[in-house]
């Protein structure tokens, strides 16, 4: 099983990996793929919306819906207080 019984270079040994391994890459590179698909699914089911990337921009964005809506408000008190 072990190609390498005998040998002197000891950093050889360390890099040889057993294929047994790659089962276990393909889960956990998928896991990501699958995490990374639930909360972008989770955040559109929550918001209605889809998850935009970055974090500065979602908070960018959101203080701006939130600055308009006040905005809109305000607009609206001051319409119906000029008729």
């Amino acid at each position: 099983n072990n190609l390498l019984v005998g040998t002197v270079d000891k950093h050889k040994e360390s890099v040889i990996m057993p294929w047994q391994s790659v089962s276990a890459l393909f889960v956990v590179g998928g896991m990501f793929n699958v995490v990374a698909g639930l909360v972008g699914g989770i955040h559109y089911l929550s918001e209605g919306k889809s998850k935009e990337l970055g974090m500065c921009e979602n908070e960018f964005k959101y203080r701006m819906e939130k600055r308009d809506v006040t905005y809109n408000k305000f607009a609206e008190e001051v319409r119906k207080s000029m008729n």
